[in-house]
């Protein structure tokens, strides 16, 4: 085996870890600096692994990782600094963990930076963690809904939310979010369209459309939440379990159709919700 090239030592979370030949883990690590990189854990699972604690899924740390001129790099030492240990006290908040994990994973790339994107994870990791009950289905389910509008709108997907996209005026009530194109239609344009049985202005559309309905409580936590300070992020409330839904269903939409993907986590996530409401 050749001498490593270099060796570099960085602040990292892991966002997820998988069996790698016979005795080792293949992990993905989001970093401040160089984005998402991948490292091999030689040994990693092993019962006896100084490597092993280290490496677990939803922990932030601080790796000192070996490189050769190929391939991905060996980690050589691992020490947490936090393993956000309350995410483990219920499936709830351990399976919105894996989504979020697979959300920074799918916009986060090897040598971009991702400042932006790891303080988010990293707040909201620990506000689930240690601030939220892990049986709140519903303050479970804002943070959910939360962390895709922000992280859309990190990624440079964020939608047009000041006015109707159709007749130019601000919106006052109740709305619907054009999941296609990424803004907002008011109901009044959309009933009219559904009299004629046509959408207005339908050649500026591109492709298929989906609304999902807005009240104006939801549309204004989706405002909060594109441009709110990152430590701030989640201090946005919605008056009804209707709002909060409507909220969660229009984000989790935007997201999967922006990013071109569903995701396992997801639907574990909401398996998990199902049996929570079921009980």
């Amino acid at each position: 085996m050749s001498a490593p090239s270099k060796t570099c030592v960085t602040d990292g979370l892991v966002l997820r870890r998988d069996p790698y030949l016979e005795n080792d883990s293949i992990c993905s690590l989001l970093t401040a600096e160089r984005g998402r990189i991948m490292v091999i854990a030689k040994g990693a699972r092993s019962m006896k692994s100084a490597l092993r604690s280290g490496i677990e899924p939803y922990t932030y740390g601080n790796f000192e990782i070996a490189y050769r001129k190929d391939g991905p790099g060996w980690l050589r030492g691992a020490s947490v600094t936090n393993a956000f240990t309350g995410l483990r006290t219920s499936l709830l908040p351990l399976s919105l963990a894996a989504y979020l994990s697979d959300l920074a994973a799918s916009v986060s790339d090897e040598g971009v930076e991702a400042g932006e994107l790891l303080q988010l994870c990293l707040n909201t990791l620990y506000l689930l963690s240690e601030r939220t009950d892990p049986n709140d289905e519903a303050e479970i389910l804002r943070v959910k809904a939360g962390f895709e509008m922000r992280i859309m709108s990190i990624s440079g997907y964020a939608p047009k939310l000041s006015h109707c996209a159709l007749c130019g005026a601000p919106i006052q009530g109740d709305c619907y979010l054009d999941v296609t194109n990424g803004e907002l239609r008011c109901g009044e344009c959309v009933h009219r369209a559904s009299e004629s049985r046509a959408v207005p202005n339908s050649a500026s559309l591109q492709g298929a459309v989906t609304l999902f309905p807005l009240s104006l409580a939801a549309l204004d936590a989706m405002q909060y939440v594109v441009t709110a300070p990152p430590k701030r992020l989640y201090s946005f409330l919605l008056p009804d379990g209707e709002s909060l839904r409507a909220f969660s269903a229009a984000t989790e939409a935007y997201t999967e159709y922006h990013l071109e993907r569903s995701f396992d986590s997801l639907r574990f996530f909401n398996a998990m919700r199902s049996d929570t409401a079921g009980k």
